[in-house]
């Protein structure tokens, strides 16, 4: 059997995809879904192998840039000399107009092994992220890269609500043959085998699960909320993490989900609806009102904090692109505000909990650490805090501290 060929269209439609990616800064999600619109007459080998090469250049484009031996491209021309290295890389047959001669196709092969001798080039990382990745973690930091460059697991939350894990899988399986796995560590979780365009099945819109990591659901776990409490969440944006807390509270007490973006809390709504919880009140403008109206009266205050993503590269790998220093100096910035604001919200032996989906001390250790030391933390004590790594869980990277203010 020859090679598999790489047709000119996909080729360009690969390229473009990159180029709307790492330079227009779209995401991938959103450029794949546009894409292939545009491509109906597409079959499913079309799309798929699409998606392939948009993700793999993403993951990998430090290391596919090195190979034909330009610089980080940010323009078309270097991007289309990278698609060289992918096709070289998988093995796949060029269109006759766009042929390699042997010898420049060996020397790609070459310099793709020799990238091995490099964790920066072989995990297809930036110099300033391996530096930093290597202070943080040092002998466990390649190990967190290659978990990085593996493709992420399709965890769904079983709605406590409506539904159970053994329940669910029961249902999917009915349903459409889908193939899942209940987690020992995660309550409502499952592991999705055969993956399916799930948000059209049923069980779906009927609200019996909502897509959502693993470690993301061990975060409502770890708010650990009581029945008919009063909970704010700061920074709710579509919504997850609130469905979940309405779910473990069983529709008592009330959740006040704020986010600057208002599009995103009407799909909180609308999820909301689906998922039958109706203990969440979506609050689009937030004024200097609100803050005095809360003051001291929230149980629970969560602050999933703006971040650079740095913890779900599995997810996002643009984000090794788009990323960078200066970037995150700015949200650090926005993350020690979020924290100021939002602990006035807090009743006396309440708790305020951070999360950001970053595993560096920067936007986490260190941004603690000098709450607690300011006038705003002064009447708060850590009581928690934890960060969970993905070659350790073999989910998303995030970061978790819980802060008690004393009564």
């Amino acid at each position: 059997m020859g090679l598999m060929r790489l047709y000119n269209n996909i080729a360009t439609a690969i390229v473009t995809g990159w180029q709307a990616v790492v330079v227009e800064q779209q995401t991938p999600a959103w450029v794949f879904k546009n894409t292939t619109r545009q491509h109906r007459s597409w079959g499913s080998r079309d799309r798929k192998l699409f998606g392939k090469g948009l993700y793999d250049g993403l993951r990998w484009l430090r290391k596919y840039a090195d190979a034909c031996q330009i610089d980080l491209p940010s323009d078309r021309s270097g991007l289309e000399k990278i698609l060289f290295s992918w096709a070289v890389d998988q093995g796949l047959k060029l269109s006759p107009d766009q042929t390699l001669g042997e010898a420049e196709i060996e020397k790609i092969k070459t310099r793709l092994q020799q990238a091995e001798q490099s964790n920066a080039l072989a995990a297809s990382i930036p110099d300033w992220l391996e530096q930093q990745g290597r202070t943080a973690y040092t002998t466990d930091w390649p190990k967190e890269c290659a978990a990085f460059n593996q493709q992420a697991l399709l965890i769904i939350r079983a709605n406590s609500l409506k539904t159970t894990p053994k329940k669910l899988k029961t249902t999917l399986w009915n349903e459409a043959q889908i193939e899942t796995e209940v987690l020992a560590d995660y309550p409502e979780a499952l592991l999705v085998h055969s993956v399916k365009n799930i948000a059209q099945l049923k069980a779906f819109q009927n609200g019996l699960f909502e897509i959502q990591d693993g470690n993301s659901q061990k975060i409502g776990h770890w708010i650990d909320p009581q029945k008919n409490q009063i909970l704010i969440d700061a920074c709710a944006g579509a919504g997850g993490k609130s469905l979940h807390l309405g779910c473990l509270m069983e529709n008592t007490g009330q959740i006040l989900a704020l986010d600057q973006q208002p599009d995103k809390l009407e799909r909180l709504q609308i999820r909301a609806e689906r998922n039958g919880v109706n203990n969440i009140q979506t609050i689009p403008q937030v004024t200097d009102d609100f803050y005095d109206q809360w003051a001291a009266k929230a149980d629970t205050v969560l602050i999933d904090a703006p971040c650079s993503g740095l913890g779900v590269l599995r997810r996002h790998p643009e984000h090794k692109w788009t990323m960078n220093p200066k970037r995150i100096a700015a949200l650090c910035e926005v993350q020690k505000q979020l924290l100021e604001k939002n602990a006035l919200l807090v009743k006396p032996e309440g708790q305020l909990v951070y999360v950001t989906c970053s595993i560096f001390p920067n936007e986490n250790q260190q941004q603690i650490s000098a709450f607690l030391a300011s006038d705003f933390g002064r009447d708060f004590t850590l009581a928690q805090e934890t960060v969970v790594l993905t070659h350790q869980t073999g989910h998303d990277g995030f970061y978790m501290a819980k802060m008690i203010r004393k009564s």
